[in-house]
């Protein structure tokens, strides 16, 4: 039976010989020696390194160079955005102003931007009215009744730990 024959009625595949890839010599300044024995000995000095010094005539980095201009300070943008400076001295016009603004139906996020003060300053000097905050309630509930049962659960559990504390 010959080669192809075998392979044709085989159960098996026959395996194919492999052999290492010889690749060239990384170093090409390396020796080899034979010794007595008739091992070989092969030495391998390192590459060459860089040198030590730098001249003091050739500057390797543009930055190390004195000549190179210098970039003021005072042009780059702050590291830190500064916060908005809210304004909390209202006159009582103003007072006034945003009760009558807030009883029209502005919101206090809104009024809180106009006047330059915060949201809790307008909800302490002109709170919302029980129409609305009983509105926001039942917007609130409607929001809540939609929530799966997970949520509804994890929910329900957290309050439960809440109660422990």
């Amino acid at each position: 039976m010959n080669q192809f024959t075998r392979r044709l009625f085989s159960s098996t595949s026959t395996r194919a010989v492999t052999r290492p890839i010889s690749r060239p010599d990384p170093l090409k300044n390396a020796s080899k020696f034979t010794l007595e024995d008739g091992s070989e000995f092969i030495v391998r000095p390192p590459p060459s390194s860089a040198e030590a010094y730098v001249d003091a005539n050739s500057v390797v980095s543009p930055l190390l160079n004195n000549n190179t201009p210098r970039v003021d300070a005072s042009n780059a943008p702050s590291l830190h955005s500064r916060k908005k400076t809210l304004n909390f001295n209202l006159s009582e016009a103003e007072i006034n102003e945003i009760r009558n603004l807030r009883s029209e139906g502005h919101s206090g996020s809104s009024l809180a931007k106009r006047f330059n003060c915060s949201s809790a300053f307008v909800a302490m000097v002109a709170p919302a009215t029980k129409s609305e905050r009983q509105s926001q309630k039942l917007a609130q509930q409607a929001q809540k009744d939609a929530w799966g049962f997970n949520k509804k659960l994890s929910r329900a559990e957290r309050q439960k730990r809440k109660e422990f504390w």
